[in-house]
Formats: C-alpha cells, sequence, structure tokens
C-alpha cells in the first residue's frame, strides 16, 4: 500500500496507514540546500485473556479461555489438574485508528464440562483501570464478552466459573423443647456421588452452631438424609428426609428434627448392712419424680428386675427423684435410706450405691426393786415403794412396751396408795400406770436405747401379821413393726428371773402358842391331826396362862382367826408342840 500525504508545516508530510504491509519514501533531488529524511512509528494495542475457577461441578473439569479478533484467535490458555487459574498473557495486535473489537471466550476443556451447572461472569480492565459493564458486550450465554480496544489500548478480561453446587441445612432440636438445640448428633447423607458423613460441627458441617448443621458442595439429584447417631439421651430418628438439589433449587432448608428423650431407669440392690454380697428381698420403696409418686415392691409392682433382692424401674421422664424406703426386708430395720437422683441427657441409666439394712435384734429387760429391799421385813402401816425399770437392749424401737404387774399377793395384805403410780421415758413424763382389780398396767412407746421407770406404793395392811408374805411378780412385753420377731425379755410370762419378783414379810404379833396337854392326856402326833373347825366353830385360842404373848385384837370380829389353809397344822419340833395360825382378811 502506497500513502501520499499532503504537505505540512515545513515541507513535512504525515502519513499513516491502518494496516500497512509495506512502508517506503522518495526524497527530493535537485536542491542541495534542501534536509530530506522520514520517520515512522507503529502504534500497537495488547489483550490479555485469564480464567478463574471459584470451584469445579466436577473435579475433573477444565476450562479454555481464548481471545479473537474476528475469526482470528490471537491466543488462548487452558487450566489443568486442580489449579483454579489459567492466563494467555498479553498479546499484541495491530489496530485502525479508530480501534477494534476484541471477543474473549471461555469453552469446555474436557468432556466433564456442562455449563448448565456453572454460573460465568466477566471482567474487564483498560490500563488496570474496570472496564463499564455497560461497555462490555457479554453473550446470552455468557460464554463470551466483546471489547471495543484502541489505538494503544491495553485490554484484559478475566472470566471466572463458580459450580452452581447445592447446599442443605437444618437444625436438631428436642421434641419436648424444639428452641433447645441438641449436639452432638451424626448423618450419612446419600446423593448421587455416593454417601457422605455429616457430624454436627465436624465432618462435613459447615455450620459452627451447636446443634445446626450446614452441608454444601452438593451436585445436583436425589438425596436422602439419616440421622445415625443421636444426641446423648435421645432416640434415634428413624426417618429418611429427602430433597432434590437443580438449578431451580440449590438451597434447601429442612427445619427442625426433632428427637424424642430416652425414658430413664434407674437401679439399686438391698443388701446387709454388714455383709454388702448378702441380697435382702422384700424391701418396698416410693419413688417421687416429675410425675407424681410411684410404689416400688421388689420383685412386685414396678420392679422389672426378676432377682430378689435386686430392683429396676425404667420408663422415667427426665427430671429431680426422690427414691425412699418404706418397708425394710422381714427381719431387718428400715434404714434412714433416702437418696436424690436426677434423670436428664447425660444421665438417662443410673445405677445407684446398694442400701444396706441392720438385722433387727430386738430386747428387753426388766428389772424390779423396791424400797425397803426385797426380802426385807415390814411392819404394819409402813409403806413400800415399788420400781420396775424397763430397758429396750435391742436395736428395734417397741410400739409399745408393755408391763403388768401382779399385785394380787400385795394388795391381800397391803392397799395401793391412790395416785402414786408414775412412769418416765427417758427421762420424760410418761403415759400413767393404770390398776385395775389386782393387776398394774403400763404401755408406751420405748425407742431403742432408751429406758423407762415405772414407781408405785403401798401400805402394808395394819393386820399383816408374819405369817402373811407381800409377794409381786411383773412381766414385760414389746411390739415391734411387722416381719420383726417381738422380743423374749427375761421377765416373760413364766420366767424364773428374780429380777422380775420382790417379797416382803410383815412383823407382826406371834401366833398363840399351843396350850400345853392336860396331864393325863396324850399328846397329839402328825398321825392324829386336829380336826379342822368350822367357821361356826372357830372362836380365839385363849392364852397359855403365864404367857405374854397373847393374840393381837381381832378388832370385834365375829369370825376371829381363820387357821391357814382352813385348818390348824401341828408341828413337832423337839418334844413341842407349835400352832402356826395365819389370818387372811376379808373373809
Amino acid at each position: 500500500m502506497t500513502c501520499i500525504g499532503t504537505e505540512g508545516e515545513d515541507g513535512a508530510v504525515i502519513v499513516s496507514t491502518d494496516t500497512p504491509t509495506e512502508v517506503s519514501s522518495a526524497f527530493l533531488t535537485g536542491n542541495p540546500l534542501s534536509s530530506q529524511a522520514v520517520m515512522f512509528g507503529v502504534m500497537f494495542t495488547q489483550v490479555a485473556a485469564n480464567k478463574t475457577v471459584e470451584s469445579r461441578y466436577v473435579p475433573e473439569d477444565q476450562f479454555t479461555v481464548s481471545a479473537h479478533v474476528g475469526a482470528d484467535q490471537i491466543a488462548s490458555a487452558t487450566t489443568t489438574g486442580s489449579e483454579p487459574t489459567a492466563a494467555t498473557g498479553a498479546s499484541t495486535i495491530l489496530t485502525t485508528t479508530t480501534g477494534s473489537s476484541v471477543t474473549f471466550t471461555e469453552t469446555a476443556a474436557s468432556g466433564t464440562v456442562d455449563f448448565d451447572y456453572y454460573d460465568s461472569s466477566w471482567a474487564c480492565t483498560r490500563h488496570s483501570e474496570p472496564i463499564d459493564s455497560s461497555d462490555l458486550q457479554i453473550s446470552s450465554t455468557g460464554l463470551s464478552v466483546t471489547v471495543a480496544v484502541g489505538v494503544g489500548d491495553f485490554v484484559e478480561c478475566t472470566v471466572s466459573n463458580t459450580a452452581r453446587l447445592g447446599e442443605v441445612s437444618w437444625n436438631k432440636v428436642d421434641a419436648d423443647d424444639p428452641t433447645v438445640l441438641l449436639d452432638g448428633s451424626e448423618w450419612t447423607l446419600t446423593g448421587p456421588d455416593g454417601s457422605l458423613t455429616v457430624i454436627d460441627n465436624g465432618e462435613n458441617d459447615t455450620d459452627p452452631t451447636p446443634g445446626s448443621l450446614h452441608v454444601t458442595g452438593l451436585t445436583w439429584g436425589e438425596y436422602t438424609l439419616t440421622e445415625t447417631t443421636p444426641p446423648t439421651g435421645y432416640a434415634t430418628d428413624d426417618e429418611e428426609h429427602t430433597f432434590t438439589i437443580n438449578g431451580d433449587t440449590l438451597t434447601h432448608e429442612l427445619g427442625n428434627i426433632d428427637n424424642t428423650r430416652v425414658p430413664g431407669e434407674v437401679s439399686w440392690n438391698k443388701v446387709d448392712a454388714d455383709d454388702s454380697t448378702v441380697l435382702l428381698d422384700g424391701s418396698e420403696w416410693t419413688l417421687t419424680g416429675p410425675d407424681g409418686s410411684l410404689t416400688v415392691i421388689d420383685n412386685g409392682e414396678n420392679d422389672t428386675d426378676p432377682t430378689a433382692g435386686s430392683l429396676h424401674v425404667t420408663g422415667l421422664t427426665w427430671g429431680e427423684y426422690t427414691l425412699t424406703e418404706t418397708t425394710p426386708p422381714t427381719g431387718y430395720l428400715l434404714g434412714e435410706n433416702t437418696t436424690t437422683l436426677t434423670i436428664d441427657s447425660e444421665n438417662t441409666s443410673i445405677e445407684l450405691s446398694p442400701f444396706g439394712n441392720v438385722a433387727a435384734e430386738p430386747g428387753l429387760r426388766v428389772t424390779k426393786s423396791s424400797d425397803p429391799v426385797s426380802g426385807s421385813q415390814v411392819v404394819p402401816g409402813q409403806t413400800i415403794t415399788y420400781t420396775v425399770l424397763v430397758e429396750n437392749i435391742g436395736n428395734v424401737d417397741l410400739t409399745p412396751a408393755h408391763l403388768v404387774d401382779d399385785l394380787s399377793d400385795v394388795l391381800d395384805d397391803a392397799s395401793y396408795v391412790a395416785g402414786s403410780a408414775t412412769a418416765t421415758v427417758d427421762g420424760q413424763p410418761s403415759v400413767s400406770p393404770e390398776i385395775s382389780g389386782s393387776t398394774l398396767t403400763w404401755s408406751d412407746d420405748l425407742p431403742e436405747g432408751q429406758a423407762a421407770t415405772v414407781t408405785y406404793r403401798v401400805t402394808v395392811a395394819s393386820d399383816a401379821t408374819a405369817a402373811d408374805r407381800l409377794v409381786n411378780v411383773v412381766t414385760g412385753t414389746g411390739d415391734v413393726p411387722p416381719g420383726i420377731t417381738p422380743p423374749t425379755s427375761n421377765c416373760a410370762p413364766g420366767s424364773s428371773d428374780p429380777a422380775c419378783t420382790t417379797t416382803h414379810t410383815p412383823v407382826g404379833p406371834n401366833p398363840s402358842p399351843t396350850p400345853s396337854p392336860t396331864p393325863g392326856e396324850p399328846t397329839p402326833t402328825p398321825s392324829e391331826p386336829t380336826p379342822t373347825p368350822t367357821p361356826s366353830e372357830s372362836s380365839p385360842t385363849p392364852a397359855t396362862p403365864g404367857s405374854n404373848d397373847a393374840l393381837p385384837d381381832t378388832g370385834g370380829s365375829a369370825e376371829g382367826l381363820a387357821l391357814v389353809g382352813g385348818a390348824a397344822a401341828l408341828l413337832l419340833a423337839a418334844g413341842a408342840v407349835v400352832l402356826i395360825v395365819s389370818r387372811r382378811r376379808g373373809a
């Protein structure tokens, strides 16, 4: 191409061409004073194309980016492996003075690429300054962009690809309280690419909040979400949760997926306090919790353990509980067997320490004493004070202890001092003893280790004689809780323990001696007993002449003195005959 320019200032000629292939200049000759020269310059334009892969839909996806002027490809670059970028570098083109149009394009470099699964975006700069999007002509497919490039421009365009991957999120909550997020669940998510494990705040979970899970990077297709490990203390959710990832729905929010609480259970053993290897059967309990109280009977109501002495209760709602023994095993004491426990997510199966019970060993000791002491002589009109000490010497409360004092051989020669009977337990006033006929009784609770003291008084009758005896016998028994054998006291009925009896002998007028036989009359012998006079024949025996021992005054009684057993007995001693006479009152 030949360009002929016009003359300019100082004879300079300026010419230009858009696409020169040859440049030449002719010099004028004939004027030796003229200076001639030629200069020429070329103005270049540069373009560059870049590729950025933000995320791959398929790991094997590869891309090519290129620059074209018309049908001519100026430059291209292709991604490889897992590299996220590719760049052509600056390429030089010649353009017209009015500029040129350059088209930047991306194409698939591997058969795995499907641009439906990608979002593409273009960004271009001119001399490193962003070109307004209004100056960019992006194709309807988004795979190319055309830019006007002027003389001397440096235009660079970058296309970024982001895989259109799906995501799913959900919350794990308590079925009884959906506001409570539950951490620690594990899941299996099965889809078109196989299965992946999702662990709350762990593998494949992108949400840092415990109980909230979020999985990203899901390719398109059908998915099934299944819980494999529930939160601690909760039952596994057996429901399968399905959803579909596609171009229309890339994000799924499954909402709350709840778990029901695992019912609580508690177990314990009832053992001998002295030997924990010995299981004791027959105990009964009350378990009180948030739903009220229930009775637990060993091998009975609400006990699911068939072993006697081992108890197991199931189906407990979460909350605070109090377990109390109400009935001990047979032959054992009811101990202070009360404990508290909590059923919650961390404690759904509780095994309590064994509860020991002490073997019941009831004991009762009775001691009768008097003032004056037993065996003493007393005189008519004298007061005798009786004291009965009742001691609980076992480890079982007596509920109550019973005392029976037989005064039939006391009140025939003495009289009860009205209002004199009192009782104390452990030094504190107790139930007052009762007198009925010739029997004194007393009953009151007597806790283990404590003692009761019962006192009362009698006055010796004025007509009591040395032939009389004031004898009383006390017996003691005790009631105990069911299942315990009552104690056998030392003063049980029929006991011969001297601690249960007191005896006093009155000191009264001596009986009249037997009169000396009349001379010539035979001396009575034991084989010839004196006939017992009938009551109508009874009369006072006159005093022996010369004797100072007269019979006491009968007080004018017509019956006089009665012989012991209703008869007179003759005793032979050293050749003498002595008549023993006893009087009884009230005949």
